[in-house]
């Protein structure tokens, strides 16, 4: 189920955007998104595992936002 998710994900953004992108790529770019939010969190907090990045910069605060709200509310269905 995941793995049709984001191949859908995956034609879509080809649709719209003219690319190539597989599901897999999708997946990736999504994780390593999440994991620069979470290491800008901990360099917020103070900890020593944090790590302030360019992406954690640029994406933290929209994370911060909207990262916990239903995925419906931006999803077109077809």
């Amino acid at each position: 189920m995941k793995h049709n998710f984001w191949k859908e994900l995956a034609s879509k953004i080809n649709l719209e955007f003219g690319t190539m992108y597989t599901g897999r790529q999708c997946k990736e770019k999504f994780n390593g998104l999440v994991r620069a939010y979470k290491r800008m969190q901990l360099y917020i907090d103070g900890e020593s595992k944090g790590r302030k990045s360019a992406l954690g910069v640029k994406y933290y605060e929209e994370f911060s936002k909207r990262f916990w709200e239903k995925p419906h509310k931006y999803w077109k269905t077809t």
